[in-house]
């Protein structure tokens, strides 16, 4: 991931580590997302969640 330290620790202790698959659950009017990453509810406010780059896998297409 190629975000400033502070979001990339934050985001790999909650397990957002390069190539996981994840899921958005869930959207805030404001931003915020939840995420099921490996079964956990993860979430993410919006300065946190615009950090992230996600590709969609096959079966999302």
């Amino acid at each position: 991931m190629d975000v400033p330290a502070q979001y990339r620790l934050r985001l790999q202790e909650l397990g957002l580590r390069p190539g996981v698959e994840f899921t958005v659950t869930n959207r805030s009017a404001f931003g915020g997302v939840v995420l099921n990453v490996k079964g956990a509810r993860v979430a993410l406010d919006a300065r946190s969640a615009r950090q992230i780059t996600a590709e969609l896998t096959e079966e999302a297409k």
